[in-house]
């Protein structure tokens, strides 16, 4: 029971982490479309940009696979202290 607790843990770890990821570069899209630096935008829908949050969400949650934030030691609180 605790092995699928785990894995259900990490599942979901996962699901938010992603996003949040695409959360943050919508914010990203609507804060550089509020803003005229560094020059004046043509703006582009924000589907035009779906392929470039594809790639950036994978990156990120492989990056962080590999720096073992998915991976959960036995015995360990899951809460920071």
């Amino acid at each position: 029971m605790q092995r699928r607790a785990n894995w259900l843990l990490g599942i979901f770890t996962v699901i938010i982490d992603a996003a949040m990821i695409a959360v943050s570069f919508f914010a990203a899209f609507l804060l550089r479309r509020a803003t005229e630096y560094p020059r004046p935008l043509v703006p582009h829908p924000f589907r035009y940009y779906s392929g470039m949050l594809l790639i950036h969400t994978a990156t990120l949650l492989t990056t962080f696979f590999f720096y073992r934030l998915y991976h959960f030691k036995r015995g360990l609180s899951r809460i920071d202290k």
